[in-house]
């Protein structure tokens, strides 16, 4: 492999492409995030010629309510992938888009020295990885990063009209890079000022979709529909628990260590953007991916040399050879074969014992997954899109949720034909002593059915 001019890549780019292939595995997971089951379905109905929806065409306790379908585009991807070669074209893309933006971080937070750029980079990426999940939200920080490379490489502004494009329309984060020049502007990033007005020119972009202007007050309908999402693990306090929230309080915690240690004092256009990213990532954990790609430049200049050490040397670079094939490794025994993480979903259930377009309550897990199986037939009372449904619907899920003894009066109220619920959740033992109206025709360990007995019925 030959690297610029004929010559042999440094140990340092060496690093940056053994990042790259440990992105690329990451990314290769199978497709167990429930919020993305409901995103493959959209792109499938969409691609088989039912357009993208307008209104809620999955669930019957919001159907007619406007739906913004912010990811279309993802969607819309997803749906062709699929319709070409299956789910395990998904899982594809989200390798190389996770790839993608595991090389793009690497580079940003380039030392000049291969050791150094190595802590650097597994730092930043560290911060974010436990986010990193298949769904559309990948692309979001794969444009967010490229945004970020733009400015810092001080490339021609006009690569962020694409890039805010792509962004706007395939995920509502999209705020966060004009949120990051706000930042470096207010700092004194001079340069910021040339490429504002362009990330702007890219949002206005944006708006060129088959949903029209719309999209770009998506944002707003999120801060509207606040309450709707005080449940949601994502959008609460990280809780650093299992080895994924483990590498994130180890990469938070050697952040802390580089740049109180730094040689050079971190300017105050690194630290004001790194502390509000950091602190809106404490609040919550859907925000450490934004932090991490934040990060890494920062983190790239604390442990920056002025002439990093020659890494061409045998010994340098019999390392990074060993880092790679070490992460080559790591993409080509680990791999899985089923495109779908299915465990914990009600398959056996919902299979055999939840007949198609009946009015099914279950929860927004069992919801998603019922989406993804049956579109437009799943008849949900929930999902996870907590933007689409009144916060009355809200509570009331939450009622059932809670095994709050008015969940009788919530079936009853929306006309609730089955419910689909897991075993150990409270409603279950609620239901058990509701004989006369509710009858339990399925269990296992996980998941429980029960049917609504007729009028008539003893």
């Amino acid at each position: 492999m030959q690297g610029r001019w004929g010559r042999p890549p440094t140990v340092e780019t060496l690093f940056v492409m053994a990042f790259a292939l440990i992105g690329l595995r990451l990314g290769l997971r199978p497709i167990g995030d429930n919020s993305t089951f409901v995103h493959l379905r959209t792109g499938i109905d969409a691609v088989a010629g039912r357009g993208i929806p307008r209104t809620d065409p999955y669930s019957f306790t919001a159907a007619g309510e406007p739906w913004v379908v912010q990811s279309w585009l993802v969607s819309y991807v997803y749906g062709t992938l699929h319709r070409l070669a299956g789910f395990e074209a998904v899982v594809a893309f989200h390798g190389l888009v996770y790839g993608g933006l595991a090389a793009v971080m690497a580079t940003l937070a380039r030392t000049r020295s291969a050791r150094r750029t190595c802590l650097a980079a597994g730092a930043a990426i560290g911060v974010g990885v436990a986010t990193w999940s298949p769904r559309p939200l990948a692309v979001a920080l794969l444009a967010f990063a490229l945004t970020v490379l733009v400015v810092e490489r001080r490339w021609a502004p006009w690569w962020l009209l694409p890039i805010g494009w792509v962004w706007v329309n395939s995920h509502g984060s999209w705020v966060l890079g004009g949120a990051w020049l706000v930042l470096l502007l207010v700092a004194g990033r001079r340069e910021a000022r040339r490429y504002l007005p362009w990330w702007l020119g890219g949002v206005v972009l944006g708006a060129l979709n088959p949903l029209g202007p719309k999209l770009l007050l998506f944002p707003l309908t999120l801060v509207s529909k606040t309450p709707n999402f005080a449940r949601v693990v994502e959008w609460r306090a990280p809780t650093f628990r299992g080895p994924f929230g483990v590498v994130t309080l180890l990469a938070l915690a050697s952040l802390v260590v580089v740049l109180a240690r730094s040689e050079r004092r971190p300017p105050l256009s690194d630290i004001v953007p790194a502390a509000v990213f950091v602190a809106m990532a404490l609040v919550s954990q859907r925000n450490l991916a934004p932090a991490a790609v934040v990060l890494a430049p920062v983190l790239g200049r604390a442990l920056a040399t002025e002439h990093g050490p020659e890494d061409r040397s045998p010994l340098n670079t019999a390392i990074a050879v060993v880092f790679g094939v070490a992460a080559l490794l790591f993409v080509a025994v680990t791999m899985a074969g089923d495109p779908l993480d299915l465990d914990g979903y009600p398959v056996e259930a919902a299979a055999r014992h939840v007949p198609r377009g009946v009015r099914t309550a279950t929860t927004d897990i069992g919801g998603c997954y019922l989406v993804l199986e049956r579109g437009r037939s799943a008849n949900v009372f929930v999902d996870d899109r907590f933007d689409v449904y009144p916060e009355r619907v809200v509570k009331d899920y939450l009622a059932l949720h809670d095994g709050h003894p008015s969940g009788t009066a919530v079936l009853d109220r929306y006309r609730v034909d089955t419910v689909l619920w897991p075993a150990d959740k409270a409603l279950v033992a609620i239901l058990d002593r509701e004989p006369g109206d509710w009858r339990r025709t399925y269990e296992d360990d996980d998941w429980v059915v029960f049917v609504r007995q007729d009028d008539g019925e003893d």
